[in-house]
């Protein structure tokens, strides 16, 4: 099993030594292998007793809450609005839809968290990137994560809206696990 190392390095990150949230985040094309990953860290983080939050994208995020809901666990969907991906939530899932009239703080993140990447495409772009910064910083109602794992395809570094996640938790001083493993076709 290749993924045994980054399972041990996650679960045993100090920020994890008690039950907490881990934002689980990750790229939507990953490979059958990376996919199995996603799950088996969604299922170890709900049997430390973690709650995993994540977005709902088909690809890492679905893998990662299946995983937890598999392992018993409680998960948090932050999802860009209230249809996306309905058929992929877990049942009992805390789901949380972007309203930016109420998460302008979001939406904001979204702008300001990683400027190299540029300005969000359009609308649905921007809502997307705004609820990244929902699942690892949290806010309304959500504490932020005590720590946040990231899926990158096939061990190659993160890319996408995936960056954006990371650069939120950087400001924020939440440490990242990386899991390159994912993807790698173990």
């Amino acid at each position: 099993m290749g993924d045994r190392p980054a399972l041990e390095r996650l679960l045993a990150h100090p920020a994890l030594r008690r039950p907490a949230v881990v934002a689980a985040v990750g790229e939507r094309e990953l490979s059958p292998a990376g996919l199995e990953l996603c799950a088996r860290v969604g299922a170890a983080l709900a049997r430390a007793g973690h709650t995993v939050r994540t977005g709902g994208s088909p690809g890492a995020d679905q893998a990662y809450a299946a995983g937890a809901t598999a392992g018993g666990g409680a998960v948090e969907l932050v999802v860009p609005w209230s249809g996306f991906e309905p058929a992929a939530r877990p049942p009992g899932a805390a789901v949380v839809a972007l309203d930016p009239a109420l998460h302008a703080d979001w939406v904001a993140l979204a702008r300001d968290a990683d400027p190299g990447r540029g300005a969000p495409r359009d609308h649905d772009d921007q809502r997307l990137l705004a609820r990244n910064g929902g699942i690892v910083l949290g806010g309304h109602g959500l504490g932020p994560a005590a720590a946040i794992c990231v899926a990158a395809h096939r061990g190659e570094r993160p890319r996408g809206r995936t960056v954006h996640a990371i650069a939120c938790a950087g400001r924020a001083g939440i440490p990242v696990v990386l899991l390159p493993e994912a993807g790698a076709g173990r």
